[in-house]
């Protein structure tokens, strides 16, 4: 599986992209890095597209963390991931569901064994052109060779506890029409809903005015 990583200029997959970290050669650690101004490009985009298209058309299986939030990133530069093949994140959930978090430094300990790297100062020698230590870029090509790290302990895993079957037929294919309902939307008649805020927020009011009025002991908080 293509091992990638994104980076949104605010919350994922609802905010514009930065770039895309590909991991290019697993056993050297190359990883290429596409910022946001690639990403608009129409021949990088259709590249992109035949890189994770479906199996039968010539595509790539992905792999990433919380998948869903760059596919949907993706379907706004018209790129369709097709053929997902892991995310980190669910298939975390699925092995252990009483975890409470599935962030991806957590996951990469508890089933690679390895840390990422922290966020800090350029080590010695090497220029700190951002000024904080550590670049979008470079922060996000760490965490695709994480997925990359992953692909192997979290697929033994599934297999080992019998859940692929369950994770390739439902799972993974589900990831994807949410992605599609994200990104089309829903349709809503606004004035209604409007009303209805107003509706409610008026009933709310009248409510807590009986309630102050019946405990005769003037405004507090009947939350």
């Amino acid at each position: 599986p293509l091992a990638v990583a994104a980076a949104w200029t605010g919350s994922e997959g609802r905010t514009p992209l930065e770039g895309l970290a590909v991991v290019t050669d697993p056993g050297t650690g190359d990883v290429a890095w596409l910022s946001a101004e690639l990403l608009g490009d129409d021949a990088v985009q259709e590249a992109l597209g035949e890189l994770v298209a479906a199996p039968d058309a010539g595509g790539r299986p992905v792999a990433a963390h919380q998948a869903k939030a760059l596919m949907r990133s993706l379907l706004d530069t018209g790129v369709d991931v097709r053929a997902l093949a892991l995310d980190t994140a669910i298939a975390a959930y699925l092995l252990d569901p009483a975890e409470s978090r599935y962030l991806l430094d957590e996951v990469l300990r508890r089933y690679a064994k390895v840390e990422l790297p922290t966020d800090g100062a350029a080590a010695e020698g090497q220029l700190d052109l951002e000024g904080d230590g550590v670049s979008v870029a470079l922060r996000t090509a760490r965490h695709a060779l994480a997925v990359e790290r992953l692909i192997g302990p979290l697929t033994r895993a599934l297999d080992d506890q019998g859940l692929r079957s369950l994770y390739d037929e439902i799972e993974v294919p589900l990831v994807r029409v949410l992605a599609r309902m994200e990104h089309a939307g829903v349709g809503v008649d606004a004035d209604e809903l409007r009303g209805l805020r107003d509706r409610l927020t008026g009933e709310v009011e009248r409510l807590r005015q009986a309630i102050w009025d019946d405990a005769g002991v003037g405004e507090f908080n009947v939350n």
